[in-house]
């Protein structure tokens, strides 16, 4: 028995001493991205003519995303071969090197361990194919032109030693960089010369501006780089020569041509522009009078047009061809396009009983004491009865009929207003009777009863507003609170009241109107035109209820492509 119980406490024991070793320790995550070790050919190799690089690492590592994040400057034609091996990976040429010139080939954010995703950020290879690698560095920083903000998205720095202006559609860059997430970028490893400089976003990865379809810019002179800039910092680290900043803008598009166009419910046929059109857009149909069967919305930017169809029968037809007409700027002439708009009707999905009717403000909500309410249909309305709404108002517990005003808006067709002189907290009911607003196939409205609250009159605040700098050019001072609330025209110091906001965060933006059309004018690239400069009050305002906030702003005009950032 005893020798029993000896075997069970001995096989106890090496059973937990076994569990024991199993047992996870747990400790802190890597972070440590993976640390370059060496290369054949050696980093920063003269005189190179090899076909093949490998690069060694100290941990397994994956290549992410290689494709768009290996960036090599100047560009190549043929893009190389790049696999992961274990610790390493073979980067295989497949286009002929040029003579005498050094190649930089930028990783980004590709190298990360294999384990964790640690990211070995901007690794870079470079050699040369002359007696020496080029040492001349720049950098700088790309902002948008219309609101000094970085752009979302990476923009590649183009650089030419051809110095024509059609070089960046029509050529591959000597030099390329990336801005990194604050827009800022750097390019290293560059030859003395002289050079143009240009800033894209590369929607098709092609190396080259593609007019109208990504945005641009361009500094206004050349720059000429020479070894005499050359500068150390105190630890002997180069400090790159810092060019002036890129103002990104997108050229206004002077083709004109239908960039879509839909049938997504029988009575419904959609046209959308590539741009808001010059003048107005025609249509005709070969088969019936678009004037008596046909109703046009058309949105506020103007480049959409909604036709609703009224005749039951057109609704039921399968296929709608209609011919349009629009003016094409880049042709100085009218452009004729046939469009033929299909339906599938899949069945199971049947037309509404009554029109559809959504108010603003909604149930409970409160209007602005000086905005209407807005009421959307469903469909295009063709008749209206007034009779059939009553506006009722409720001040100090004494309820009494309120006159309105009603009136539809005019591009929508669906959306029309009822206007009052609300009065501060006062409670309304508007009651919305059957037959009040009738679609053309004859719908109407239900019984709807909204009830909502007018604005207190200390609920607003007021901005007052100096503005200063001894303008030589008209300007135009913008509100905003995230989208534009108001904006004004000026031409010389001078006070404005911005009055009656709501409470919130607020902005102002100073538009400098050089060519006195009263709207911010976007750049020309073959013009060799910058967009026209603006100015952003560096803090926001915020409004409190029954409070006015008074605010000197004087006016520091920039001076955007080469020059010098007045600001």
């Amino acid at each position: 028995m005893k020798k029993q119980w000896g075997i069970i406490f001995l096989g106890a024991m090496l059973f937990g001493g076994c569990a024991k070793i199993g047992t996870p320790t747990g400790g802190p995550r890597d972070v440590t991205p993976p640390r370059f070790l060496r290369s054949s050919p050696p980093n920063y190799s003269t005189n190179f003519s090899a076909r093949k690089i490998e690069c060694w690492f100290d941990e397994y590592l994956q290549l992410k995303d290689i494709n768009q994040q290996l960036m090599i400057s100047p560009p190549m034609k043929k893009k190389p071969s790049v696999t992961p091996k274990g610790k390493s990976f073979v980067l295989e040429l497949n286009d002929t090197l040029k003579a005498r010139t050094t190649y930089v080939m930028d990783f980004g954010n590709a190298i990360t361990d294999n384990n964790e995703g640690n990211v070995l950020e901007g690794f870079r290879y470079v050699f040369s194919t002359g007696d020496y690698i080029d040492s001349l560095s720049v950098s700088g920083t790309v902002i948008s032109a219309f609101d000094l903000k970085p752009p979302k998205e990476s923009f590649l720095i183009l650089v030419y030693n051809d110095l024509s202006d059609t070089a960046p559609s029509a050529k591959l860059p000597l030099y390329v960089g990336r801005t990194n997430a604050s827009g800022k970028y750097r390019i290293d490893n560059m030859a003395e010369g002289q050079y143009r400089f240009y800033a894209i976003k590369d929607n098709n990865s092609n190396f080259r501006y593609d007019p109208f379809t990504e945005p641009v810019a361009f500094i206004d002179s050349v720059i000429t780089l020479s070894p005499h800039q050359i500068n150390t910092d105190s630890s002997g680290k180069l400090v790159p020569v810092e060019l002036p900043p890129f103002y990104f803008f997108t050229e206004n598009d002077t083709r004109q041509y239908i960039k879509n166009t839909n049938r997504k419910e029988p009575c419904k046929l959609e046209v959308v522009m590539n741009i808001p059109p010059k003048g107005e857009i025609l249509y005709r149909a070969p088969s019936f009078d678009v004037h008596e069967k046909l109703i046009a919305e058309r949105n506020h930017s103007g480049d959409s047009l909604t036709l609703w169809i009224t005749d039951s029968l057109l609704c039921a037809a399968d296929s709608l061809t209609l011919i349009f007409s629009y003016f094409s700027p880049a042709d100085s002439s009218r452009k004729t396009d046939t469009v033929r708009f299909n339906y599938f009707d899949a069945g199971g999905k049947k037309q509404k009983e009554f029109l559809q009717l959504k108010t603003s403000p909604s149930r409970g909500g409160t209007v602005d004491l000086f905005a209407p309410l807005a009421i959307t249909a469903g469909k295009p309305v063709c008749k209206t009865d007034t009779s059939k709404i009553i506006l009722t108002e409720t001040l100090d517990s004494v309820s009494r009929p309120r006159p309105f005003r009603f009136y539809s808006d005019s591009l929508n067709p669906r959306l029309c207003y009822v206007a009052c002189s609300w009065q501060p907290e006062g409670r309304y009911v508007l009651n919305m009777y059957p037959g009040f607003l009738t679609t053309c196939q004859g719908y109407t409205n239900d019984s709807l009863e909204v009830s909502f609250l007018a604005q207190k009159q200390e609920f607003y605040g007021n901005i007052i507003l100096h503005v200063g700098g001894h303008l030589t050019s008209p300007v135009i001072i913008q509100l905003y609170e995230k989208n534009l609330v108001d904006e004004r025209y000026i031409s010389s110091d001078t006070t404005l009241v911005f009055s009656m906001l709501k409470p919130a965060s607020y902005s102002f933006k100073a538009i400098y109107d050089d060519n006195h059309n009263k709207l911010w004018d976007t750049g020309n690239l073959k013009k060799k035109q910058q967009p026209e400069e603006i100015e952003l009050m560096e803090e926001s305002l915020t409004v409190r209820s029954n409070w006015d906030i008074e605010k000197t702003w004087i006016l520091k005009k920039r001076i955007t492509g080469s020059k010098k950032n007045n600001k």
